[in-house]
């Protein structure tokens, strides 16, 4: 299977950021099934061109959405990988897609990790900052300020409906989340980084050095490539109650109380489980794909079901 791992950067950066990480990615055979994809925008510090504007994290968010439909369309299944400010932007898309009822879009993405993303903001050189943007405005910089709330929001919305689903529906889908802190990093402190996942670690290195490792052998690579590799096994073999609920493409779940039939799936060592297909389009799809699955009965009337 083909994956993409998207990387988005975080502000006044560039897709350079991610040569250190992508340059081992390339030499790691274990990985030949990954392609890196970096997703750059523009966030300049300035702008005085009164006929162009600094796109805000909704412009952004809805960039990533058209990045992701037309260069990754081709790829079996995604991970994205953001830095600071690019933790931001991916939140966004994530809330503009599970409010725009489009969740089971987002099914093919099997991991997130965020590195010192700033959750709940930055206090580095507050008062400064705040100088700052009254003369120049920036609504990228603007949003990096404590306790935005636009920013908490779309937080709330991914802790609730991403990070917290239980199945995939139109408003929600479950995807695994590693929030990143810098031990050394006084740009995004630990608790902004951490935010409210469940999921956090602490990498060393500061703001800049997180995403570079100078090695194979150093731990934000370690740890990223071992991610990498526990994605590609949950998309080989998705199991019931797992963040990934798609085979094929075609959706398993839905907000459908009555399921229409059940397909049992068996693994390597005698491992076996039933998923209940709730949708006739995702049934169609998964049917008209060989090997043809095992179809049972659909389970009795009234049985309570995983998604509600």
């Amino acid at each position: 299977m083909r994956a993409a791992v998207v990387l988005i950067h975080g502000i006044f950066s560039d897709a350079s950021a991610w040569d250190e990480l992508r340059a081992l990615m390339d030499s790691d055979d274990d990985l030949s099934s990954f392609t890196h994809q970096p997703f750059e925008y523009p966030t300049p510090p300035f702008n005085f061109n009164p006929f162009v504007r600094i796109p805000d994290f909704d412009d952004l968010a809805e960039v990533l959405t058209g990045y992701i439909e037309r260069v990754c369309r081709d790829y079996d299944y995604l991970v994205i990988v953001t830095h600071s400010q690019g933790g931001l932007i991916l939140q966004r898309f994530l809330a503009q897609m599970v409010r725009a009822g489009r969740g089971y879009d987002l099914a093919r993405i099997k991991r997130i990790v965020l590195y010192a993303c700033p959750n709940t903001g930055s206090t580095f050189l507050g008062p400064v900052r705040t100088f700052v943007r009254r003369i120049i405005r920036n609504p990228q910089e603007k949003s990096l300020k404590t306790l935005c709330a636009e920013v908490a929001a779309a937080h709330r919305e991914v802790v609730s409906r991403i990070q917290g689903a239980d199945c995939i529906s139109e408003s929600k889908c479950p995807i695994p989340i590693r929030a990143y802190a810098g031990a050394s990093d006084r740009i995004v402190r630990p608790a902004s980084a951490k935010g409210s996942f469940a999921d956090i670690g602490t990498i060393l290195g500061n703001h800049k050095s997180i995403i570079r490792p100078k090695s194979a052998n150093a731990q934000v690579y370690m740890e990223f490539r071992q991610l990498l590799l526990d994605a590609a096994v949950l998309a080989e073999h998705p199991v019931l109650g797992a963040p990934d609920l798609a085979i094929g493409g075609a959706l398993m779940m839905e907000s459908n109380p009555n399921p229409i039939a059940t397909w049992m799936r068996s693994y390597p060592g005698g491992v076996s489980d039933t998923i209940s297909i709730h949708n006739q389009d995702a049934l169609d799809r998964l049917t008209s794909t060989p090997p043809m699955p095992e179809l049972l009965w659909p389970k009795p009337e009234g049985e309570p079901d995983d998604c509600e």
